[in-house]
């Protein structure tokens, strides 16, 4: 059983629950969020309580502090300008991002070590299963939502599918969120594959579980899903032959998403037409989908640099400025935060996490590369990777599972750091003592 993993833990106390409760939510994120994040507000609540004075001096907590108050003053500028409807919008939309401020925060006294590290792993992974049993039931035996439970509260979609019948999305709502989860999942998974350990069903079922996670993350099409898959054989194995085959999967994927009828495709039965098919002119450039959502999003950001427009006012200001694409956001996480919140604050956050990203990695490949012990930080960096350059093309962040998957990530890393910090201050004091010692 999964939860004999935890019984490093002597002192059944209330640090006990609250790690507990962590590891709970962590297993119900992936299938039922509402619990998960009951879970979750345990341990926080818990962590807050005992870390309370720690918490406050933590530089990178501060960062979050200031980073809260300036959306916030954000809000109360755009609060003037906008109708009654999109001023309840804009403060709504606060909870995307000041709770899971706090969940950073109190995260990472169950992720300081990497024990712990990797019991988050485990749960992770378990909590991954149903996303696949979705997985299977809708693309091997055509299962189509969605399913509800308590009206509502609990929905898993496995929507019918798209792509010419293709691609899936198991229960989440979108393949593009299907696709990030278990290829994120997958960053972590690939630690227990490597390191491969305790009886026979254990092993058959770690390979079972990351043969499945490739292979949907595959089956759902999504670009930087694909991408992250990639991503992870490089940064953690290393091995740059994968970058042919997976960038060949790349360009079809791009193929059935922009052409989502090959019967289309296959009408262009003459060679003028073929060729116009492939060859992009500037015209074409320009217009495609993403490069004029950017366009269109940078204009509207430089109207207003400092405390942009407000969330959830992105969709009628991009269709009142000529576009043309049925979107809700600007599928750019930094033209994002500009255009929400204005520009000093995307530069924040996107210095904040570029800032954890650099620092883990330095402390990982450069100052303890050698480490046996590492792999699960190397695993845990990849997974940091696939999330944040997902969101440099499109925005998977305004699901819950994601968005909290995300800043456990992040929390994460900062503990890779700190641990990186007190093993070369014990060095240190280590050649110290063996200096004055040496006759």
């Amino acid at each position: 059983m999964i939860f004999k993993e935890i019984n490093f833990y002597q002192t059944y106390n209330i640090n006990f629950l609250g790690q507990l409760s962590f590891l709970l939510g962590t297993f119900f994120l992936g299938s039922v969020l509402p619990l998960s994040i009951i879970f979750y507000l345990i341990s926080i609540l818990i962590s807050f309580q005992n870390k309370i004075f720690q918490i406050f001096k933590n530089k990178f907590n501060n960062f979050l502090l200031i980073t809260s108050g300036l959306m916030i003053f954000s809000n109360l500028n755009n609060s003037f300008n906008v109708s009654s409807k999109d001023f309840f919008d804009i403060w709504i939309s606060l909870f995307n991002w000041l709770p899971l401020f706090f969940l950073y925060s109190c995260s990472k006294i169950y992720l300081n070590s990497i024990e712990k590290r990797v019991i988050f792993t485990k749960f992770l992974i378990a909590g991954t299963i149903p996303v696949l049993i979705s997985c299977i039931l809708q693309n091997w035996f055509g299962v189509v939502g969605p399913f509800e439970l308590f009206n509502g509260l609990i929905v898993w979609y496995m929507d019918k599918l798209d792509l010419n019948d293709i691609a899936i999305s198991g229960l989440f709502s979108n393949r593009n969120y299907a696709g990030l989860w278990l290829s994120t999942t997958f960053g972590l998974s690939i630690y227990e594959l490597l390191n491969l350990q305790g009886n026979l069903y254990k092993k058959i079922f770690i390979i079972i579980f990351n043969f499945l996670t490739i292979l949907f993350t595959i089956f759902t099409f999504s670009r930087n899903a694909l991408l992250g898959l990639l991503i992870i054989f490089v940064v953690v194995l290393k091995k740059f032959k994968f970058i042919i085959p997976f960038f060949s999967l790349y360009l079809f994927s791009n193929f059935l998403v922009l052409n989502t009828s090959i019967n289309n495709f296959l009408e262009l039965n003459n060679l003028s037409n073929l060729k116009r098919f492939f060859i992009l002119n500037l015209d074409n450039i320009l217009n495609f989908n993403r490069i004029e959502v950017f366009s269109i999003s940078g204009r509207l950001i430089l109207e207003k640099p400092i405390f942009g427009w407000g969330a959830s006012t992105f969709p009628e200001m991009y269709e009142m400025s000529g576009g043309v694409q049925s979107t809700q956001h600007s599928h750019n996480m930094i033209l994002e935060l500009a255009y929400n919140y204005g520009i000093p604050i995307a530069l924040l956050l996107a210095g904040f996490v570029s800032f954890l990203l650099f620092k883990t990695i330095k402390t990982v490949y450069v100052k303890y590369s050698e480490n046996e012990k590492n792999l699960i930080n190397k695993c845990w960096i990849a997974s940091s990777l696939v999330v944040t350059i997902s969101h440099l093309s499109d925005i998977t962040y305004y699901d819950g599972k994601i968005s909290i998957l995300i800043w456990v990530l992040l929390s994460g890393l900062e503990c890779i750091i700190k641990e990186g910090q007190i093993n070369s201050l014990n060095n240190y004091s280590f050649l110290q003592k063996s200096y004055l010692k040496s006759p």
